[in-house]
């Protein structure tokens, strides 16, 4: 913090006049491409990662994820850097006790940043927390529990963490999870495809709660969607 003090997560406000003017105004120079790029000596950044696991890469031991935007040579020409935030307690606000305790299915649709992976977390770390509750994360693109080799606390230490290696094989990552954790819960983030939702049905019919979340501005909308319908 600005007294000296260490922070995990900050966010540079850009009206706080307490912030000296070179971090409130500071613009993205060929250093900072350069450095996100891994071309410096920073571990945790791969060179060419924009190209791999959707075009993101976590930041290990946050809940951060940086986006890359590839240019025409396939160089990194722009970086989007997300702050994942943990909130508890905004699930016992949203919903009563007696659906926190439900076995039923819970989808949360929501456009992006509208917090539904916030939200998620809660329901992870609130469900494994119940007695005897086997609770299984299935981490699409590290963004529910971090990029580090252990998952973030935020989801809760009783949860069984799964990370897929590619975004794309999520639908075959739930369907492991459900074979071979013995899962009572499942939790996922982002069903946008069509095998990611005929492995939500799957997992449903074998009588698995799913507690999952994709993008849109309705349930009417997501009925009318092709591949998600």
């Amino acid at each position: 913090g600005m007294d000296g003090s260490k922070k995990k997560e900050f966010i540079i406000d850009p009206l706080n006049p307490a912030i000296p003017p070179e971090l409130r105004n500071h613009r993205v120079t060929e250093n900072d491409l350069q450095l996100f790029a891994g071309q410096e000596d920073v571990s945790s950044l791969r060179h060419g990662w924009w190209h791999e696991n959707g075009h993101r890469q976590g930041i290990p031991a946050t809940l951060h994820r940086l986006s890359g935007i590839s240019g025409r040579q396939g160089e990194l020409i722009g970086a989007v850097v997300r702050v994942g935030r943990t909130i508890t307690g905004i699930v016992e606000r949203m919903l009563p006790e007696d659906l926190r305790r439900s076995t039923e299915s819970v989808l949360l649709v929501g456009p992006p940043n509208s917090g539904k992976t916030t939200v998620l977390r809660e329901f992870a770390r609130l469900l494994s927390d119940q007695d005897n509750r086997v609770v299984v994360v299935v981490d699409k693109t590290s963004e529910i529990a971090g990029a580090s080799n252990e998952p973030h606390p935020a989801i809760g230490a009783s949860c069984r963490w799964v990370p897929v290696d590619d975004p794309r094989n999520q639908h075959a990552f739930m369907r492991m999870a459900v074979e071979n954790l013995s899962p009572e819960t499942l939790v996922v983030d982002e069903i946008s495809t069509t095998a990611e939702c005929d492995s939500a049905k799957t997992i449903s019919q074998r009588g698995v709660q799913l507690i999952a979340t994709c993008h849109g501005k309705s349930m009417t909308e997501l009925v009318n969607d092709e591949d998600r319908s």
